[in-house]
């Protein structure tokens, strides 16, 4: 999104291979030229985003590459743990859903019950006349 084009992040130590996400662009400034320390400030500045932001080119869906994704390492612990963690997670998103269910059913009922005061009191079921919010 435009909120999210010219956003900059300065490293200003060396990261011994490091890897960078696509939609990232890098750059190593000559040091004789352009001080890290400064260059953290000047591409944070307002002008510096509107300037991206001018000349970019909005697409609507990003993608990883095959080569990419194949190169990615994958760390396996044990094959026991692996199977505690995943019970472990499913109990605790189990019990999440269920609390979400529950307080999502609380609303429900809070909506239709607000439904019901004002049907009744619209109605003139109800008199709220004399009522004070005291």
């Amino acid at each position: 999104t435009v909120e999210e084009i010219g956003i900059a992040s300065t490293c200003v130590a060396t990261v011994e291979k490091a890897t960078f996400a696509g939609f990232l662009i890098r750059f190593r400034p000559n040091a004789n030229s352009l001080d890290p320390e400064f260059s953290k400030y000047f591409f944070r500045s307002d002008i510096q985003r509107k300037f991206f932001v001018g000349k970019m080119n909005l697409v609507t869906r990003a993608s990883l590459g095959q080569d990419l994704l194949k190169d990615h390492p994958v760390f396996l612990i044990p094959l026991e743990e692996q199977k505690r963690i995943v019970q472990f997670l499913d109990q605790e998103t189990d019990r999440i859903d269920k609390e979400i269910s529950y307080r999502e059913n609380e609303i429900s009922l809070l909506k239709e019950y607000r439904q019901s005061l004002i049907t009744e009191a619209v109605t003139g079921k109800i008199d709220v006349r004399d009522y004070s919010l005291t």
